[in-house]
C-alpha cells in the first residue's frame, strides 16, 4: 500500500488542486472538520458502495479518515472491488490538523 505524509498532502494540494481525495469517516465527524472531497464513510465501502468514485478506479485516490486505521481498511475494501491506485493519509485528518493549524 502507497502512503504519503501529511506534510506531502499539504504540498500536494497546494500544487495540484483537482486531485481525488476520498473521506471514509462517519457523517458526525466530517461535521466537525474536513479538507474536502468524496465522503463515503467505511461502512458503505464495506458493503461496497461506492458508486459516487467509480469512475475513479484507475486514477491516484488519496483516503482519508481520522487517525489512518480506518483509511486502511478502506483501501484493503476498494482494492477487492478493483479500485488500483490507493494512497493512504498516513495519521488521517488529525496528523494534517496539526500540520496545518
Amino acid at each position: 500500500m502507497t502512503q504519503i505524509t501529511a506534510q506531502e498532502l499539504k504540498e500536494l494540494l497546494k500544487s495540484q488542486a483537482d486531485i481525488h481525495l476520498l473521506d471514509v469517516r462517519n457523517e458526525d465527524e466530517r461535521a466537525i472538520c474536513s479538507i474536502g472531497g468524496v465522503h463515503i464513510p467505511l461502512a458503505a465501502i464495506q458493503n461496497f458502495q461506492t458508486d459516487a468514485i467509480d469512475d475513479w478506479a484507475d486514477e491516484p485516490i488519496y483516503v482519508y479518515c481520522r487517525s489512518g486505521n480506518r483509511s486502511v481498511q478502506a483501501i484493503a475494501f476498494l482494492e477487492q472491488a478493483g479500485f488500483k491506485n490507493l494512497i493512504n493519509i498516513q495519521g488521517g485528518i488529525n496528523a494534517y490538523n496539526e500540520l496545518v493549524d
